[in-house]
């Protein structure tokens, strides 16, 4: 049973299944086959691929950071490897914390005035400039993106050459509306233009006008920005699986090096060491030669989330992704051991047949469900409504969404075939859309299974 946010479905599947007798339903979803996505660290290959292993321990040595990894290119982009095998427990990569970008959640007016160049009370909202805008603006100074030559620094000049050139970021805060558009799902492209109007109101002389071209996205602010909130961790001396914007510590960290781990299945973690001031990788697993060091940047995220902050979408399905519902379809709840019994999860294979295939997982969690069986029997009909109101919000979403799936799979397979094709940052928001799209033609599958055994058992 997947673990987490997942225990509630499995308490919904476990509910007892007494009082509702039906004949066995055969019916199965089909998995789907997997994909691959674009990199959150994108590659580049030939000198230039060298030039930035070089740099990388240039720069190591520059801030003296240890390291028993080297820069290279695999299968998810530019990452870290091993150089020799590593055993459990193991010492991967320590940064100086004095080497690190940091800022506190938390700052005084008079701090936010000399940031703005006028007074809060000037700002429409004083309170939009938090802990990671404000770290954006030191990335700026740092690497001389901004007035500032007395707060630039040679280290940082230089290893912004590491980071993600601005036409590859893919989070929507760093698009342009029409190129929002192609993710095909308003909240996403909402969310994107909400994050672009706050920087606005906060630093109007550096970013694009509402109507500004194409071409003016992203300047340097939202280049800088979706780099700190996608590569900021968070400062505490306990160890972390991931970054966090959520809980209430005190000091977040631009930590160079580290930034650079790839997602994925964990074989490494990191923490902060106050005691000795130094950021510390470390090894979960033995890690033989060659092999990619991977953390996990947060747990349970949606894609919207994961592309929002990272530019990207797991591939091949996420088990904490969701359908975000309207209030007024949730008060609906759909019976979840009639539902169980109409997908045949209550058979001896409906764990594994749960565990295997994340959007059904995903789909199943996103239904206002009910485990609650009502003990003078269950109204058919009014389970099949309320079954249909959902199904009827889901197609609509499904249908809204502009390009069929045959047509976003072949836009990939073009772009597999000849990178130069298309813009990457339009091939990321293909992916989220076949992503999207499987997700809700799962649910759609899902619903009308269920109406149409709800149907053959009343009849």
């Amino acid at each position: 049973m997947v673990q987490g946010r997942h225990s509630l479905l499995g308490c919904v599947l476990m509910a007892s299944l007494s009082s509702f007798q039906s004949a066995q339903i055969s019916f199965r979803l089909p998995l789907i086959e997997r994909i691959r996505l674009p990199c959150p660290n994108p590659i580049r290959g030939g000198s230039e691929a060298t030039d930035h292993e070089r740099l990388f321990q240039e720069l190591l040595d520059m801030s003296h950071s240890t390291s028993s990894l080297r820069l290279r290119n695999g299968e998810r982009g530019r990452g870290l490897f091993t150089n020799t095998s590593q055993r459990k427990g193991d010492t991967l990569l320590r940064i100086p914390l004095e080497a690190c970008i940091r800022e506190a959640r938390h700052a005084s007016d008079e701090e936010k005035s000399k940031i703005l160049s006028r007074a809060t009370t000037d700002v429409e909202d004083p309170e939009a400039l938090t802990w990671d805008v404000r770290m954006a603006i030191k990335l700026l100074k740092k690497t001389g993106k901004l007035d500032s030559d007395d707060e630039s620094e040679i280290f940082w000049m230089k290893y912004q050459d590491l980071l993600p050139r601005p036409d590859t970021l893919s989070q929507p805060l760093c698009l342009s509306p029409s190129m929002l558009s192609e993710f095909q799902h308003s909240e996403l492209a909402t969310g994107g233009l909400m994050q672009q109007r706050r920087l606005r109101m906060l630093f109007p002389d550096l970013m694009p006008a509402a109507d500004s071209a194409d071409s003016d996205y992203p300047s340097n602010l939202q280049w800088a920005f979706a780099c700190v909130r996608s590569r900021a961790f968070t400062v505490t001396s306990k160890k972390q699986n991931a970054t966090s914007t959520d809980e209430e510590d005190d000091e977040f960290a631009f930590v160079p090096f580290l930034d650079m781990t790839n997602h994925g299945d964990p074989n490494a973690d990191f923490f902060c060491d106050r005691a000795n001031n130094y950021f510390v990788l470390h090894a979960l697993t033995d890690i033989p030669e060659g092999r990619e060091v991977l953390i996990s940047y947060r747990a349970e995220m949606c894609n919207r989330i994961y592309q929002a902050l990272y530019g990207f979408v797991p591939q091949g399905g996420n088990y904490n992704d969701n359908i975000e519902f309207p209030d007024s379809l949730k008060a609906d709840e759909l019976m979840a051991p009639l539902l169980e019994q109409a997908l045949g999860l209550d058979q001896p294979d409906g764990e594994q047949i749960l565990s295997s295939d994340p959007r059904l997982n995903s789909a199943l969690m996103s239904f206002p469900l009910t485990i609650e069986m009502p003990e003078d029997g269950v109204d058919g009909n009014a389970e099949v409504e309320k079954a249909q109101k959902l199904l009827d919000y889901v197609t609509e979403q499904r249908r809204v969404m502009s390009t069929t799936l045959e047509e976003d799979l072949s836009l990939v397979t073009d772009y597999t075939r000849d990178p130069s094709s298309l813009d990457p940052r339009k091939v990321s928001a293909v992916h989220y859309r076949i992503e999207r799209k499987r997700l809700l033609d799962k649910a759609m599958g899902i619903l009308q299974g269920y109406i149409d055994v709800l149907y053959k058992s009343g009849n």
